[in-house]
């Protein structure tokens, strides 16, 4: 056998194989760019102007054990809490919504 005939032949082994890393190399980029624009909040609907003080100063405060049901927001400009149901912003006193 000459070199062309086993890097033809090397190619067709390895061909189907590369396929599949280069699947899984996409599949697992896109997973991981997915969860950074979910975690960032770059997929997020929440507003970000404060109704109180009007500037642009709204953040999500995320619990680390579990999600609530109704999203808090805080306003990093004047400090106030309000809870986000159904695209309405309502101002956390302390009571629960539900």
């Amino acid at each position: 056998m000459n070199s062309r005939a086993l890097l033809v032949a090397s190619t067709a082994i390895l061909f189907p194989w590369a396929h599949l890393a280069t699947l899984a190399f996409g599949a697992g980029t896109l997973w991981v760019a997915f969860a950074l624009l979910r975690d960032y909040g770059a997929v997020t609907t929440d507003p970000s102007r404060c109704p109180a003080c009007r500037r642009d100063g709204l953040m999500r405060i995320d619990a680390g054990i579990r999600t609530t049901i109704l999203p808090l927001l805080h306003c990093r400009s004047c400090g106030e809490a309000f809870r986000l149901a159904g695209g309405t912003l309502y101002r956390d006193t302390g009571r629960p919504l539900l």
